[in-house]
Protein backbone atom coordinates (compact mmCIF):
# COMPACT_ATOMS: atom_id res chain seq x y z
CA UNK A 1 0.00 0.00 0.00
CA UNK A 2 1.11 3.56 -0.57
CA UNK A 3 0.00 6.62 1.49
CA UNK A 4 -1.63 9.37 -0.32
CA UNK A 5 -1.75 13.02 2.01
CA UNK A 6 -2.82 16.44 1.83
CA UNK A 7 -4.76 18.98 2.93
CA UNK A 8 -8.55 19.90 2.03
CA UNK A 9 -9.35 23.58 3.55
CA UNK A 10 -6.86 23.09 6.11
CA UNK A 11 -8.03 19.79 7.13
CA UNK A 12 -5.37 16.97 6.77
CA UNK A 13 -6.71 13.64 4.77
CA UNK A 14 -4.89 10.35 4.95
CA UNK A 15 -5.30 7.62 3.37
CA UNK A 16 -3.96 4.78 1.47
CA UNK A 17 -3.93 2.93 -1.85
CA UNK A 18 -2.53 -0.52 -3.13
CA UNK A 19 0.88 -0.12 -5.76
CA UNK A 20 -1.24 -1.53 -8.69
CA UNK A 21 -3.39 1.66 -8.73
CA UNK A 22 -1.10 3.92 -10.37
CA UNK A 23 -1.75 8.06 -9.54
CA UNK A 24 -2.76 10.20 -12.25
CA UNK A 25 -1.53 13.81 -13.14
CA UNK A 26 -4.92 15.60 -12.93
CA UNK A 27 -3.22 18.93 -13.13
CA UNK A 28 -0.43 17.99 -15.48
CA UNK A 29 -0.44 19.07 -19.47
CA UNK A 30 -2.72 17.15 -21.24
CA UNK A 31 -0.73 16.27 -24.07
CA UNK A 32 2.32 15.22 -22.24
CA UNK A 33 -0.45 13.12 -20.13
CA UNK A 34 -1.42 11.05 -23.00
CA UNK A 35 2.04 10.06 -24.05
CA UNK A 36 2.71 9.23 -20.84
CA UNK A 37 -0.14 7.30 -20.33
CA UNK A 38 0.17 5.48 -23.55
CA UNK A 39 3.65 4.53 -22.90
CA UNK A 40 2.66 3.57 -19.82
CA UNK A 41 -0.39 1.16 -21.13
CA UNK A 42 2.10 -0.42 -23.82
CA UNK A 43 4.80 -1.18 -21.46
CA UNK A 44 2.62 -2.66 -19.07
CA UNK A 45 0.38 -4.64 -21.35
CA UNK A 46 2.43 -6.11 -23.47
CA UNK A 47 0.49 -7.93 -26.38
CA UNK A 48 -1.74 -5.51 -26.29
CA UNK A 49 -2.59 -3.56 -29.71
CA UNK A 50 -1.81 0.05 -30.27
CA UNK A 51 -5.78 0.53 -30.52
CA UNK A 52 -6.25 -1.21 -26.74
CA UNK A 53 -4.13 1.21 -25.47
CA UNK A 54 -5.40 4.18 -27.49
CA UNK A 55 -8.75 3.44 -26.03
CA UNK A 56 -7.64 3.17 -22.62
CA UNK A 57 -5.97 6.64 -23.22
CA UNK A 58 -8.91 8.02 -24.26
CA UNK A 59 -11.54 6.46 -21.53
CA UNK A 60 -9.11 8.27 -18.94
CA UNK A 61 -9.33 11.81 -20.39
CA UNK A 62 -13.13 11.19 -20.56
CA UNK A 63 -12.91 10.53 -16.80
CA UNK A 64 -10.82 13.12 -15.84
CA UNK A 65 -12.51 15.85 -17.66
CA UNK A 66 -15.37 14.64 -15.57
CA UNK A 67 -13.59 14.63 -12.64
CA UNK A 68 -11.70 18.40 -12.10
CA UNK A 69 -15.59 19.30 -12.88
CA UNK A 70 -16.45 17.13 -9.63
CA UNK A 71 -14.10 18.66 -7.67
CA UNK A 72 -11.46 15.90 -7.70
CA UNK A 73 -7.87 15.71 -5.62
CA UNK A 74 -6.84 12.68 -6.71
CA UNK A 75 -7.00 9.87 -8.92
CA UNK A 76 -5.53 6.59 -9.88
CA UNK A 77 -5.88 3.77 -12.32
CA UNK A 78 -5.82 0.19 -12.18
CA UNK A 79 -4.36 -1.69 -15.24
CA UNK A 80 -4.07 -5.34 -15.18
CA UNK A 81 -4.59 -8.73 -17.19
CA UNK A 82 -8.11 -10.39 -16.34
CA UNK A 83 -7.57 -13.43 -13.87
CA UNK A 84 -10.44 -15.32 -15.26
CA UNK A 85 -9.86 -14.07 -18.95
CA UNK A 86 -5.62 -13.13 -19.59
CA UNK A 87 -5.98 -11.91 -23.33
CA UNK A 88 -8.66 -9.62 -21.14
CA UNK A 89 -7.54 -6.33 -20.03
CA UNK A 90 -9.04 -5.12 -17.07
CA UNK A 91 -9.00 -2.01 -15.77
CA UNK A 92 -10.84 0.39 -13.02
CA UNK A 93 -10.52 4.20 -11.48
CA UNK A 94 -9.64 5.39 -8.23
CA UNK A 95 -11.14 8.33 -7.07
CA UNK A 96 -11.36 11.29 -4.17
CA UNK A 97 -13.23 14.16 -4.37
CA UNK A 98 -14.21 16.65 -2.12
CA UNK A 99 -17.22 18.94 -2.19
CA UNK A 100 -18.96 21.57 -0.38
CA UNK A 101 -21.43 20.36 1.80
CA UNK A 102 -23.98 22.09 4.69
CA UNK A 103 -24.30 19.45 7.26
CA UNK A 104 -26.10 21.04 9.78
CA UNK A 105 -28.97 19.06 10.41
CA UNK A 106 -29.47 16.69 13.33
CA UNK A 107 -28.73 13.30 11.21
CA UNK A 108 -26.58 14.96 8.56
CA UNK A 109 -25.71 11.74 6.81
CA UNK A 110 -29.34 10.52 6.75
CA UNK A 111 -30.31 13.70 4.73
CA UNK A 112 -27.37 13.22 2.60
CA UNK A 113 -28.65 9.65 1.64
CA UNK A 114 -31.78 10.79 1.08
CA UNK A 115 -30.63 13.18 -1.34
CA UNK A 116 -28.46 10.63 -3.45
CA UNK A 117 -31.67 8.16 -3.20
CA UNK A 118 -33.77 7.87 -6.88
CA UNK A 119 -37.39 6.52 -6.99
CA UNK A 120 -37.42 3.79 -9.76
CA UNK A 121 -33.89 3.45 -9.90
CA UNK A 122 -31.38 0.50 -9.34
CA UNK A 123 -28.65 2.72 -7.19
CA UNK A 124 -27.93 1.46 -3.66
CA UNK A 125 -27.67 3.06 -0.84
CA UNK A 126 -26.27 2.04 2.68
CA UNK A 127 -24.13 2.88 5.72
CA UNK A 128 -20.87 1.85 7.40
CA UNK A 129 -18.72 3.31 10.09
CA UNK A 130 -15.31 3.09 9.21
CA UNK A 131 -12.93 4.24 11.89
CA UNK A 132 -12.59 7.86 10.13
CA UNK A 133 -16.35 7.96 11.43
CA UNK A 134 -20.23 6.77 9.87
CA UNK A 135 -20.08 7.04 6.13
CA UNK A 136 -22.79 6.57 3.09
CA UNK A 137 -22.43 3.73 0.62
CA UNK A 138 -23.69 3.96 -2.59
CA UNK A 139 -23.29 1.60 -5.30
CA UNK A 140 -25.06 1.32 -9.04
CA UNK A 141 -24.44 0.79 -12.69
CA UNK A 142 -24.14 3.36 -15.01
CA UNK A 143 -24.07 4.22 -19.14
CA UNK A 144 -20.67 6.05 -20.26
CA UNK A 145 -20.44 7.83 -23.66
CA UNK A 146 -17.35 8.26 -25.60
CA UNK A 147 -18.14 11.15 -28.35
CA UNK A 148 -14.83 10.08 -30.36
CA UNK A 149 -13.40 7.06 -31.56
CA UNK A 150 -9.00 7.09 -30.68
CA UNK A 151 -8.00 7.91 -33.93
CA UNK A 152 -10.49 10.82 -33.62
CA UNK A 153 -13.38 9.79 -35.65
CA UNK A 154 -16.99 11.36 -34.29
CA UNK A 155 -18.47 7.82 -33.49
CA UNK A 156 -20.15 8.31 -30.15
CA UNK A 157 -19.69 4.80 -28.12
CA UNK A 158 -21.09 3.63 -24.38
CA UNK A 159 -20.32 0.71 -22.16
CA UNK A 160 -21.82 -0.30 -18.94
CA UNK A 161 -20.01 1.02 -15.83
CA UNK A 162 -19.92 -0.41 -12.19
CA UNK A 163 -19.18 2.17 -9.50
CA UNK A 164 -19.14 2.19 -5.94
CA UNK A 165 -18.84 5.37 -3.57
CA UNK A 166 -18.06 6.12 0.20
CA UNK A 167 -19.14 9.26 1.10
CA UNK A 168 -17.21 10.78 4.53
CA UNK A 169 -17.89 14.01 6.41
CA UNK A 170 -14.84 16.10 6.89
CA UNK A 171 -14.07 17.70 10.08
CA UNK A 172 -16.44 20.45 10.71
CA UNK A 173 -18.62 19.05 8.64
CA UNK A 174 -18.44 21.84 6.10
CA UNK A 175 -17.34 19.40 3.33
CA UNK A 176 -17.51 16.08 2.63
CA UNK A 177 -14.82 13.61 1.11
CA UNK A 178 -16.14 10.67 -1.96
CA UNK A 179 -14.17 7.75 -2.60
CA UNK A 180 -14.97 6.40 -5.69
CA UNK A 181 -14.29 3.15 -7.24
CA UNK A 182 -15.74 2.25 -11.17
CA UNK A 183 -14.58 -0.44 -13.69
CA UNK A 184 -16.14 -2.06 -16.97
CA UNK A 185 -14.56 -5.20 -16.05
CA UNK A 186 -17.02 -6.97 -14.37
CA UNK A 187 -15.48 -9.86 -13.61
CA UNK A 188 -13.45 -8.76 -11.16
CA UNK A 189 -15.76 -6.55 -9.50
CA UNK A 190 -15.53 -8.37 -6.07
CA UNK A 191 -11.86 -7.39 -6.04
CA UNK A 192 -11.80 -3.47 -6.80
CA UNK A 193 -14.96 -3.38 -4.41
CA UNK A 194 -12.89 -4.37 -1.71
CA UNK A 195 -10.03 -2.09 -2.79
CA UNK A 196 -12.35 0.32 -2.26
CA UNK A 197 -13.31 -0.59 0.98
CA UNK A 198 -9.71 -1.05 2.19
CA UNK A 199 -8.65 2.25 1.20
CA UNK A 200 -11.70 3.83 3.13
CA UNK A 201 -10.41 2.02 6.45
CA UNK A 202 -7.52 3.50 6.08
CA UNK A 203 -8.81 7.23 6.14
CA UNK A 204 -7.50 9.50 8.97
CA UNK A 205 -8.09 13.36 9.33
CA UNK A 206 -4.65 13.53 11.99
CA UNK A 207 -1.69 14.13 10.96
CA UNK A 208 1.20 12.06 11.94
CA UNK A 209 3.67 14.11 13.24
CA UNK A 210 0.62 14.85 15.68
CA UNK A 211 0.41 11.45 17.56
CA UNK A 212 3.63 10.33 16.53
CA UNK A 213 3.14 7.70 14.15
CA UNK A 214 1.31 6.93 10.86
CA UNK A 215 -2.57 6.83 11.54
CA UNK A 216 -2.56 4.95 7.67
CA UNK A 217 -0.49 2.03 9.52
CA UNK A 218 -2.18 2.09 12.77
CA UNK A 219 -5.34 1.35 11.05
CA UNK A 220 -3.75 -0.95 8.80
CA UNK A 221 -2.13 -3.13 11.79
Amino acid sequence: MTGATGEVGGTPLYFSVPEVFQEIDLDGDPAERVRRSFARFTSTLRGATPEQCGNLVLQQEVMIGELREQGAIYAATCLVRSETEPPRLSTAQLTVCVREANLDAEQPLIAVADGLRMPGSPREVAFAEFPAGRAVLVGEEVDVHLPYTVDGRSRPRSHRVRQAQVVLPLPGNRKIAVFGISSQCLPEWSYYAAVLNDVAHSVSFTAPSEDGGSPIAAVLG
